[in-house]
């Protein structure tokens, strides 16, 4: 009786098949984590740029509230000298000799709301003021009145540029870092003497 014997080498996967599927494989998988990865990071520095997008905004309309706030309280017939008290050292003038900040948050003090009292000196820091998130109101602020406020990654600075005696100029910038790199946005607007 003959014996027959079979060729098993065909059988199977070898060593060397194995680690070329495995690397292939790996290759894929790190491709799909890097594309993951790069987009998480895309979504987190969007979210960033329209968040300081917005602080810079507001900077600006808080200045020109502050503006309205001084015209308005000067009383009828007066708004002129309510211009002139706008510009005076005890508001805005503040943020003409360096960059200052004003704070959203302070409001429950005795003068109309914004005034000087919601003013930040931001020059002991380079120009800009470090804003923590209040996470009870959903504000950022830059003068740490209150215990437990979140600190965030952005700063802003306001700065005020005199024209000429009827117009001054709003220079809003948010700064932040995104890994390595500082970004920032700046918003611009001129506010104009409405009562000459």
């Amino acid at each position: 009786m003959e014996q027959k014997i079979t060729n098993n080498a065909n059988k199977g996967f070898t060593i060397v098949e194995v680690l070329i599927s495995l690397t292939i494989f790996s290759i894929a998988v790190a491709g799909v984590i890097t594309v993951a990865v790069q987009g998480s990071l895309n979504v987190n520095a969007a979210r960033n740029k329209v968040t300081a997008s917005y602080l810079a905004d507001e900077g600006v309309e808080l200045m020109r509230s502050m503006r309205d706030t001084a015209v308005v309280n000067a009383g009828v017939g007066f708004e002129a000298a309510g211009w002139t008290a706008f510009n005076s050292p005890a508001f805005a003038s503040l943020c003409i000799t360096a960059s200052c900040d004003i704070d959203p948050t302070n409001n429950a003090g005795s003068d109309p709301y914004p005034s000087a009292s919601n003013i930040s000196d931001c020059t002991p820091t380079a120009g800009f003021c470090h804003l923590y998130y209040v996470p009870s109101t959903g504000y950022y602020t830059g003068v740490v009145t209150t215990p437990g406020l979140t600190p965030s990654i952005f700063s802003r600075g306001i700065r005020l540029t005199v024209l000429n005696p009827d117009e001054i100029q709003i220079t809003s910038t948010v700064q932040w870092t995104e890994g390595t790199v500082v970004q920032s946005v700046t918003q611009t607007e001129t506010l104009f003497n409405w009562y000459i």
